[in-house]
């Protein structure tokens, strides 16, 4: 990407799903969006440290419970699964950034995800399984 270039967010409508907007205003560069240490991420994001989790464990609870063989959850494995699945969404999402800014945009798309899905072994268990004739 060329260096003097700029990008003007001004006339980008905000959307839940833009990476940029907000994040760019202070006049960081994309490559420094995209590499942050714990203590940035918990300030940018309103996190409170270790235990903390954005995903509603009630929710994460419903989910889980809706294996008829599961009866009783302690509230530490609910929070273990929404913290893992955190995790799981923020690496899945940097991974698809990073074709997003290889795009030169600055929205991440679906697209970027699946393109991120198809090129990394991690997410082998994500693609659809073969056809065979």
């Amino acid at each position: 990407m060329d260096d003097s270039h700029t990008h003007e967010f001004a006339d980008i409508p905000p959307s839940p799903f833009s990476i940029g907007g907000d994040l760019w205003e202070d006049g960081r560069e994309e490559e420094d969006i995209v590499v942050m240490d714990e203590e940035e991420l918990l300030a940018l994001e309103g996190g409170e440290g270790p235990g903390t989790t954005y995903l509603p464990l009630g929710r994460v609870k419903a989910i889980v419970k809706l294996d008829k063989r599961v009866k009783r959850v302690p509230d530490l494995t609910i929070q273990t699964i929404a913290a893992a699945t955190e995790l799981f969404i923020a690496s899945l999402s940097q991974e698809a950034f990073q074709y997003t800014v290889r795009g030169d945009r600055v929205r991440l798309t679906a697209e970027d995800v699946h393109t991120a899905i198809r090129h990394s072994e991690s997410y082998l268990f994500l693609r659809p399984p073969p056809v065979y004739g």
